[in-house]
């Protein structure tokens, strides 16, 4: 027969076990789990911190932005074309280059493909502009004309020729047919 502290001993062992298994290393598991959920914290909040300090970065850049600055941007690219306007700068360049204009409309928004509008435009996650049409005739002399287009180039905003046609009148004349793209930042990516 097995003597009484053998017996006991090994019910303390088996107790001892199975306090082990049941407890202890259930324990142990529930620590080893907050422990990798305080890891995951830590770099998480190590990442917001970087984000944090990568906006700050950029408000305080936009911050140093000078209001002029601002201002030409909005007219270089504005969040909306006001058609009635371009047409008034047009007019107002053709007076001031001497051309006549013969015919001058708003066609509209048009299409364009990413591919117009260059390399930059290719880019993922650049936004394309909204496109802008207008077309114009005009009569002028050679330099009449080529101080339009030059003026045309020098606009504060993007008025970029898509088509051109030229003519000869019976005077003599330069007859020019234009269609004119203007943009304005389009929020929605197509």
């Amino acid at each position: 027969m097995i003597s009484n502290s053998l017996l006991t001993q090994i019910i303390i062992a088996a107790l001892a076990v199975g306090i082990i298994v049941s407890y202890i290393r259930p324990a142990f598991a529930r620590i080893s789990e907050q422990q990798a959920s305080i890891l995951e914290t830590r770099a998480e909040k190590e990442r917001i911190s970087e984000v944090n300090q990568t906006l700050a970065s950029l408000v305080e850049r936009l911050n140093d932005i000078s209001q002029s600055d601002i201002r030409a941007l909005n007219t270089y690219l504005p969040d909306e074309v006001d058609e009635v306007r371009v047409l008034k700068d047009i007019t107002e360049i053709t007076r001031s280059a001497g051309v006549r204009a013969e015919q001058l409309a708003y066609g509209g928004e048009v299409t364009i493909s990413r591919e117009a509008l260059g390399d930059s435009a290719t880019t993922p996650g650049i936004e394309m502009p909204a496109a802008h049409q207008f077309s114009l005739q005009l009569v002028g002399s050679y330099l009449q004309v080529k101080q339009f287009l030059t003026l045309i180039e020098r606009n504060d905003y993007p008025l970029h020729i898509s088509d051109i046609s030229f003519g000869v009148t019976e005077g003599g004349f330069i007859n020019v047919e234009v269609k004119l793209l203007t943009y304005a930042h389009k929020h929605e990516l197509e």
